[in-house]
């Protein structure tokens, strides 16, 4: 199975394909994207802003912060990941084994979920909740350290 490591930094990957980025325009520099960072910030202190900001349930804000921290620090391993939470968002991922399965018993599953899901975290792999937290990012620690036959499916269940 593919991991982060494996792959290129997004920027890289985008120039090899020859697409266009995926950045919003602002991240990109077209219009003062590097304005949402402060110049002496740090990538570890935006990666937790953008954590911040998807725990108040900011997506927008925090997919923008993700994407400026991307073009500021390409190489940080983290950025990275923070921004692959954005980059994966309702696309199909491939790995050596191919695309991923389908998620219908996920989507069963946050059609209807338990009560003491609510306003939670969850990780799902199939019909199967593998971590529950009040953030993402305890969620996707406890994730971290599974070792999942399967990329789990993260969501906020309303």
């Amino acid at each position: 199975m593919s991991t982060q490591h494996d792959r290129p930094p997004l920027l890289a990957r985008d120039a090899e394909s020859g697409g266009t980025s995926s950045l919003p325009r602002s991240a990109r520099g077209e219009a003062g994207g590097d304005s949402l960072i402060p110049p002496d910030a740090e990538p570890e202190a935006t990666v937790e802003r953008i954590l911040g900001l998807l725990s108040k349930s900011h997506y927008r804000e925090a997919r923008d912060l993700a994407a400026a921290a991307l073009a500021r620090f390409p190489d940080h391993e983290r950025v990275q990941w923070a921004w692959d939470i954005f980059e994966i968002r309702g696309k199909a991922t491939v790995s050596e084994e191919g695309p991923e399965p389908p998620r219908d018993h996920e989507f069963a599953w946050l059609r209807d979920p338990p009560d003491w899901a609510r306003g939670k975290w969850v990780a799902l792999v199939g019909r199967e909740a593998v971590a529950v937290g009040e953030t993402l990012a305890e969620v996707s620690a406890s994730v971290r350290s599974q070792n999942l036959a399967r990329r789990p499916l993260v969501h906020r269940v309303g």
